[in-house]
């Protein structure tokens, strides 16, 4: 059945039969049609991804994970991670697919979906709320691609201010 799995298109093929009584021989060909199509790779939904900011001046650390895709059964395709939208660099193994937004930057290994989220501390450290950005995804077996969403999280708070007391000031 994994030969038959691997199809990406109709194969046909055929057997010749023969049935016999012990004095005659009959032969007819059987035809057998396998009619193969392309199996769709699936994407998992990476694991969201929630920095949290507090009063006082955060540093926010990267976040990495790996993109999840069902093996592609079809002969000959592999699958091929990468960002909507995202610019591809580098060549083989060492292909990134990159992508910013105002709090930070998404690189994807296209050949082993491993991806790393770096924030832009001073842009969060800014938020005065919650807000909630995100990165669409994808995986392709070169043929039909799949999209999941990467949803970031940012808990933002208004940093309260501080105020050092001056130095008293004396005039003569």
């Amino acid at each position: 059945s994994s030969a038959i799995n691997a199809l990406t298109s109709t194969v046909n093929t055929s057997f010749s039969v023969t049935a016999t009584d012990g004095v005659d021989a009959v032969s007819q060909t059987l035809a057998v049609n396998l009619v193969g199509v392309n199996d769709t790779v699936t994407l998992t939904a990476p694991t969201a991804i929630t920095f949290t900011d507090t009063a006082a001046l955060d540093s926010f650390t990267a976040v990495s994970g790996t993109l999840v895709a069902s093996l592609d059964r079809d002969a000959g395709q592999t699958t091929v991670f990468g960002i909507a939208s995202g610019i591809v660099t580098g060549t083989g193994a060492s292909a990134v697919s990159t992508l910013s937004n105002a709090y930070g930057t998404l690189v994807v290994n296209t050949t082993s979906g491993a991806y790393t989220f770096t924030p832009i501390s001073s842009a969060i450290n800014a938020l005065t709320s919650t807000v909630s950005a995100s990165f669409t995804v994808t995986a392709s077996d070169g043929i039909t691609p799949v999209n999941q969403t990467l949803a970031i999280s940012l808990v933002g708070v208004n940093d309260t201010v501080t105020l050092t007391a001056p130095t008293a000031l004396t005039f003569t």
